[in-house]
Order: C-alpha cells, then sequence, then structure tokens
C-alpha cells in the first residue's frame, strides 16, 4: 500500500465518507416517494447534484494519489455515467420516481460500492 500524506488521508476520509451522505440524500428521495412528509425531496436532489459536480471536479486527485496500477481511476472514469444521468435531469423533463428508482440511484450505489471497496483499506486502518 502507498504511503499517503495526512492531508490527502483527510481528503480520503472525508470523500469516503461523503459518498455514504449522498446514499443517505437518496433515501431520503426515494421515501419521499412513497411519505408526503419528505418535503425536501427537490433540495435533496439539488444537493446531491452539487456534491457529485465537486466530486467530478476532484477526479485529477485521484490520478495523483493512486499509482496507475492501482484501479481507483477506473471506478472514478465510471462517474462519467452517473455525471450524464445527473446531466439529464438537469436538462429534461422525466419522471423523477422511476427514472431515480431505477436508473439514477441503481449507478450510484454500485458505482460507491465499487470505490468504497479500494478505499476502505486507506481510511479505516
Amino acid at each position: 500500500m502507498r504511503t499517503i500524506s495526512s492531508e490527502q488521508l483527510d481528503f480520503l476520509r472525508r470523500f469516503y465518507y461523503l459518498l455514504d451522505t449522498i446514499e443517505e440524500g437518496f433515501s431520503y428521495i426515494l421515501s419521499s416517494f412513497d411519505d408526503i412528509q419528505y418535503v425536501e425531496r427537490d433540495q435533496v436532489l439539488m444537493d446531491i447534484i452539487v456534491a457529485m459536480k465537486e466530486i467530478d471536479s476532484t477526479r485529477h486527485l485521484f490520478d495523483s494519489l493512486f499509482p496507475k496500477d492501482f484501479s481507483i481511476t477506473e471506478e472514478m472514469g465510471m462517474l462519467d455515467e452517473m455525471m450524464e444521468k445527473l446531466d439529464f435531469i438537469s436538462f429534461q423533463p422525466v419522471h423523477l420516481e422511476p427514472f431515480i428508482k431505477q436508473e439514477l440511484y441503481p449507478t450510484y450505489v454500485k458505482w460507491k460500492d465499487l470505490l468504497q471497496k479500494k478505499l476502505k483499506k486507506y481510511v479505516t486502518h
């Protein structure tokens, strides 16, 4: 395992747990489709979009943190699919419930799980 600085470790930890926070946001949105008490769905979705754009802007940091043989850059490449789906929401009128349940959320969870599996050895030891 590569040695990383304390600043890099802090970045990785924050990134790792941000992924969980985004998933919690998706859980809120999914719950809002069945329960009218969840009234902040649009705001939570916008927060997720902003967070994902911030993650996208950090992509280059992973290239400098990890050697080319470490496949985290491949997982970061999967981010393109997520960003396309988020852009689709921003620019196309869609029926949110089926789109989020059937496309956006499953894509996010797959990407998050793969990425966290790779990062876990850095952030949890």
